[in-house]
């Protein structure tokens, strides 16, 4: 499943970087306007059509005009400056190790993959954990998994709607061993 959501978040990936890649083509045409208009007011300043202050003041507004679609490609044209691959590797695998994390690493780093998935603070009464709040990421997960491995032959409905039937906040959702 985790391979299928890595295959999809590439695809997505390769589509926003093709229409990036249109996005920076209209820039570079609008670019190429800017500056025509610049080299003919210099010609019109350099005839005598205008005069200083409006040469001026025009001037400063192409050149702003230039530098914010020169930001704009550039941010547009560096797709690996965020490079997500490592970045994507890692949470799948760590997702995959999930149980084995949970199982045997320290207690911090228990605490620490637990308390992700919850966005506020656990309770231990003394018997058993709680949370006060409950992460809808949850929920959305849960819902694409059981969407892209559809019904299966023989199964329960209500057990396809499982996210509905999750404890809210101030419940005792799980008891954590």
């Amino acid at each position: 499943m985790l391979e299928l959501y890595k295959e999809v978040l590439s695809d997505i990936r390769k589509d926003s970087l093709m229409d990036k890649k249109k996005e920076v083509d209209v820039l570079k045409i609008d670019l190429a306007k800017i500056e025509e208009r610049l080299n003919k007011l210099q010609d019109k300043y350099i005839d005598g059509e205008i005069d200083q202050s409006t040469f001026n003041s025009a001037k400063t507004r192409y050149e702003n005009e230039m530098n914010q679609i020169k930001e704009k490609m550039d941010l547009m044209s560096n797709p690996n400056r965020s490079n997500i691959e490592p970045k994507l590797k890692y949470a799948i695998g760590l997702i995959n190790n999930m149980d084995t994390y949970i199982k045997d690493e320290k207690i911090e780093v228990k605490m620490k993959l637990i308390s992700s998935m919850f966005p506020e603070k656990f309770v231990f009464d003394g018997k058993s954990y709680r949370t006060n709040s409950y992460n809808s990421v949850l929920d959305l997960i849960h819902q694409q998994t059981n969407e892209l491995r559809g019904k299966e032959k023989g199964e329960n409905s209500k057990f396809l709607n499982f996210p509905a039937s999750v404890p809210r906040a101030g419940t005792q959702p799980y008891k954590i061993i």
